[in-house]
């Protein structure tokens, strides 16, 4: 038998980078709408930026979920500051949070 997470013997909801079908994921408001939601545990990634700041995104490159394009490596944290984290997300066929201030 595999031996449960943490020890717990109930499963342990984990919000998955944040909640990335409800909110743009991993961002700072998916990580605050999962809590508010009561999830305790956040599964979320991390990349190294440029100028070696870290940020919590899960792709290598900008492209499917911001209006940015390219590689994050390449950008530095300011740079990538001014994206748009929430551009592509639809949710129920519109795209509520594009232009709403959501940024990596």
């Amino acid at each position: 038998m595999a031996r449960p997470y943490f020890g717990s013997k109930t499963p342990i909801p984990f919000a998955h980078r944040g909640g990335a079908k409800r909110w743009p994921e991993n961002t700072l408001l998916a990580f605050q709408k999962a809590a508010e939601l009561g999830y305790r545990h956040i599964e979320t990634d991390i990349h190294s930026t440029f100028d070696g700041e870290l940020v919590c995104f899960h792709d290598s490159t900008l492209d499917r979920t911001t209006n940015g394009t390219g590689n994050l490596r390449d950008r530095t944290l300011e740079q990538l500051q001014r994206l748009d984290a929430g551009y592509r997300l639809a949710v129920d066929g519109s795209y509520a949070f594009r232009d709403a201030g959501v940024r990596i």
